[in-house]
């Protein structure tokens, strides 16, 4: 989204006719760093959920709003994962995600309040 100009805001008009329908099939999830402008941020630059300064927590929430309901599938083209292999890796990436989702939560909470 932060490469092709997409809004977070977008997302919304992918909601479909009923409360639980979405038009969205499956969702992938990063984060990207804000020191690169989207003209020169690459695949290699995504980082997991969380570690960048991308709008995760409202993706995740507007992506609800919609009724989206399936899997968040983590992307990522890192060449190096901090020394993990593929087992660790897999889980910081679930770990991380995780924990955007219970934020997200929280903030609809709150906001409802």
């Amino acid at each position: 989204m932060y490469r092709g100009g997409t809004r977070v805001e977008d997302i919304a008009l992918l909601a479909g006719s009923g409360n639980d329908d979405s038009r969205v099939g499956l969702a992938h999830i990063n984060d990207y760093p804000l020191s690169l402008p989207p003209d020169k941020i690459t695949d290699a630059d995504r980082v997991m959920p969380g570690d960048g300064g991308g709008p995760v927590v409202p993706f995740v929430k507007a992506l609800r709003a919609v009724g989206y309901a399936g899997p968040l599938s983590v992307e990522l083209f890192m060449s190096d994962y901090g020394g993990l292999d593929a087992t660790g890796a897999a889980r910081e990436a679930l770990q991380k995600t995780k924990r955007i989702c219970e934020i997200a939560a929280d903030a609809e909470l709150y906001d409802e309040k």
